[in-house]
């Protein structure tokens, strides 16, 4: 078969004579096996050297394309799909230019999400396997760069196998050393918690034969690695430009060290700071909720549309984002609803900000017939059907957590009414009041549980719903507002046992107070596993000057998080005064500009 070399000219002429070679090659002109003209006939046919023939060659040796044998010429090896043989249309470019890793991110994040549906389709056990066996390789190596990076590139490897589609199966293959070089670069670069995290939703996204969820992970993936690649190197400064000056993020590895800083209670550089804007009446921050709220009209489970909700939540977390909040924006349940009160036969009201409960029971001895815990109650299916589509919402891009809900306090007076549950504190039935706060208590974890089967771990930890704040391990909060109606001694008698039992079991725990609430503060600081107290600066009183007593006393032993519209003023009152260890905001802000305003102070703290 005649060659169709053509004359090479002066420019890039080590690439052109690769490219040639190639061609023949791909084209089949020497076939596999076959020998390759010597390299004086090359030289004449390309009008080169033969030193640069010989370049040429030799780099098609290294890549296992040709072989020199002594004594006899080049030949034409056979091109395998098994991985050895990295070349194809694309290999010359890339192999002669040096390799931009964003450029083979984008390469990565137009096929692989392709790739990632096809296999959630086509997947057989077999590959399940496979990807689990690499999977465990890399949580085995989560310390070794290297080896880390070697089992990540399998995996995706592996995914494409999985597809059945063996142009995937041998472009991958092909792009092998390219993409080796990458992935160790983004691993040294990044570490290892996206890897972890992304591909374990993969594999459950392909495990559940769905397409569509594996397409989107896997693209959230690619794009996560983009984005936080492009921060690491600065390349981001120009869309910062465009859209204004913006308070410094910290990468995703100092996040999530500072959450931990702020669990162990030790010197942190700055506090803890997560942000909700908006007024205060957070049913009204959901579009999906504004038709429901009509003074005194019943609300029956059945209202509220799961999927109405999504984009809201969307909007929320964007928002969150784009201020750069240290805080992990947290998914949850729609914090409108009184879900405790709903889900022990409380009928639920709407009014024009908010949604409440109503009392329905006459007597402890009436609460103890009625009020059971109903796996099958629709309220609670409503709840863990906000948290499944939550959880496949988030992509693993925000955690889901629990909403506000009532402690027991709460709850008794939501059933009884608050009078009628002192007096039977007080004097006509504290046996049956016992009974009953251990049962109200013991539907509130098992409410928990119920949810926690459906929230996937967020770095290895779950999150404080409301307030934002990453745990890594099992965490879990309360709160006791009705306790305000109580003695230290009535609160210690009947509700500090309850308090035990939610904290039990769990690493990392806090409970909600009121200042209205601070005389139980020393029994609540009886409480060995209680790690944070969280106190709400009230639109009604007392400020933050008032209140820095008692906040200095609770961070002697615990962690402090303080809500609600926190000033400058305020912080700067916290900065002066309070130690910056164990130490974090959640900041209701009338708009985003007082949030960032607010946020930047925060980050300037030291």
């Amino acid at each position: 078969m005649a060659t169709m070399l053509k004359p090479v000219t002066k420019k890039s002429v080590r690439g052109q004579v690769f490219w040639q070679l190639r061609d023949q090659i791909l084209r089949r002109t020497w076939p596999p096996g076959s020998k390759l003209p010597s390299e004086n006939e090359l030289s004449k046919s390309m009008g080169v050297s033969r030193a640069s023939v010989r370049e040429g060659i030799q780099h098609l040796v290294s890549l296992g394309i040709l072989e020199t044998r002594h004594g006899e010429g080049t030949f034409v090896l056979e091109l395998t799909g098994d991985g050895q043989v990295h070349f194809n249309a694309l290999l010359p470019l890339l192999v002669l230019d040096d390799i931009d890793i964003l450029q083979v991110l984008e390469y990565r994040r137009i096929v692989e999400k392709g790739a990632a549906a096809l296999a959630a389709e086509r997947a057989t056990d077999r590959d399940l396997a496979e990807m689990e066996a690499v999977y465990g390789q890399m949580v085995q190596f989560r310390d070794n760069v290297a080896e880390f990076a070697r089992a990540d590139l399998e995996f995706h490897l592996v995914l494409a196998k999985a597809t059945g589609n063996p142009v995937i199966i041998k472009v991958n293959n092909v792009l092998r050393s390219i993409l080796e070089i990458s992935m160790e670069n983004i691993v040294s670069t990044l570490k290892m918690e996206d890897g972890l995290h992304y591909h374990r939703l993969i594999i459950d996204a392909v495990r559940a034969h769905d397409p569509q969820a594996a397409e989107s992970i896997m693209q959230e993936h690619v794009d996560r690695t983009i984005v936080r690649l492009k921060a690491e190197s600065g390349l981001a400064a120009v869309e910062a430009a465009r859209s204004g000056p913006k308070p410094a993020r910290a990468s995703l590895v100092d996040r999530l060290a500072l959450h931990r800083t702020f669990w162990a209670r030790e010197q942190q550089p700055r506090p803890l700071a997560s942000f909700r804007v908006g007024d205060f009446f957070f049913a009204r921050h959901f579009q999906a909720a504004l038709p429901l709220l009509e003074p005194d009209k019943a609300i029956l489970p059945e209202m509220l549309t799961v999927s109405e909700f999504l984009p809201d939540y969307e909007r929320m977390f964007q928002d969150a984002e784009e201020l750069g909040q240290d805080g992990f924006w947290t998914g949850e349940p729609f914090t409108g609803i009184p879900w405790m009160e709903a889900i022990l036969g409380c009928s639920i009201r709407a009014g024009k900000e908010s949604f409440t409960s109503r009392p329905w029971l006459s007597s402890p001895t009436e609460a103890l017939e009625k009020v059971r815990f109903d796996p099958q109650n629709p309220w609670l299916a409503k709840y863990l059907e906000f948290t499944a589509a939550l959880a496949k919402q988030s992509r693993g891009r925000y955690p889901v957590g629990m909403p506000i809900m009532r402690g027991p306090t709460d709850m008794l007076g939501a059933l009884l009414g608050q009078q009628q549950m002192v007096m039977a504190l007080v004097d006509s039935a504290p046996q049956e009041m016992r009974r009953l706060i251990e049962r109200v208590t013991l539907s509130f974890l098992s409410v928990i549980e119920a949810q926690r089967h459906l929230t996937p771990p967020f770095y290895g930890g779950e999150a404080l719903g409301f307030y934002h704040i990453w745990a890594p391990g099992p965490a879990i909060w309360f709160q006791d507002d009705l306790s305000s109606i109580l003695s230290p001694k009535l609160y210690r008698q009947f509700f500090l046992d309850s308090a035990r039992l939610i904290l039990a079991g769990h690493d990392h725990t806090a409970v909600h107070l009121h200042p209205s609430s601070f005389f139980i503060l020393d029994e609540l600081l009886t409480l060995e596993n209680l790690k944070a107290v969280q106190v709400n600066k009230d639109i009604s009183g007392p400020g933050m000057k008032e209140m820095l007593p008692v906040l200095a006393k609770i961070m002697q032993t615990r962690g402090l998080i303080l809500w609600g519209d926190l000033t400058v003023e305020d912080l700067e009152l916290v900065r002066k005064n309070l130690p910056c260890r164990g130490l974090a905001f959640n900041v209701v802000a009338p708009t985003k500009e007082e949030a960032a305003a607010r946020l930047d102070f925060i980050r300037n703290w030291e």
